[in-house]
């Protein structure tokens, strides 16, 4: 079986930071750091870029890091696959009532290495996504508070055209899940 990070990237997507000019000595903001990693979907892999932006040392100002914004419509935080093959599994999982061993092997044989350890993995994921309500723990709102706000992102994503839609709302400046549900 291929492994996920030998299958060849057919896209690149690059996510910057926003802020184009430091608050503090009005300099163009150059990118600090590049993170880059590959996300493995049902049909395709695809490198995702983020890049960050920080003012120089010569900066007399806090010089905060600027983080490029986190898409979840593209994959989870700290996740390989991407969020395709996390509805993949849950909706003919629960939908199809197939079994994870099934799945796998559906899924490999569509050429989308996954490991049956790592489809229960994902199928968690799943779970967690339709029930997720994050954004009233008090810990979440401080942290998020804490980062001086948010960009709040809502997205549907649907299995096929026969299941419920997955409505999702994040916020990406720190790719806290924050609401998810199927309607």
């Amino acid at each position: 079986m291929m492994r996920h990070a030998d299958r060849p990237i057919e896209e690149t997507l690059v996510y910057t930071a926003t802020e184009e000019v430091c608050p503090d000595c009005q300099r163009v903001l150059p990118i600090y750091q590049v993170i880059s990693r590959p996300v493995q979907g049902v049909d395709r892999a695809v490198l995702l870029k983020r890049r960050d932006k920080r003012c120089g040392p010569d900066c007399q100002g806090a010089r905060p890091i600027y983080f490029a914004p986190r898409d979840l419509r593209v994959v989870l935080p700290g996740r390989i696959y991407g969020l395709d093959v996390t509805l993949h599994v849950g909706e003919r999982h629960l939908g199809d009532g197939v079994p994870l061993a099934q799945i796998t092997r559906e899924l490999n044989a569509r050429g989308t290495p996954l490991d049956q350890r790592h489809t229960g993995r994902v199928f968690r994921d799943f779970v967690a996504l339709t029930a997720l309500l994050r954004g009233d723990e008090a810990a979440v709102r401080e942290r998020l508070c804490a980062q001086g706000g948010i960009v709040l992102m809502c997205d549907g994503v649907q299995f096929e055209d026969r299941s419920p839609v997955l409505y999702l709302v994040w916020d990406a400046l720190s790719g806290t899940p924050l609401f998810g549900e199927r309607k």
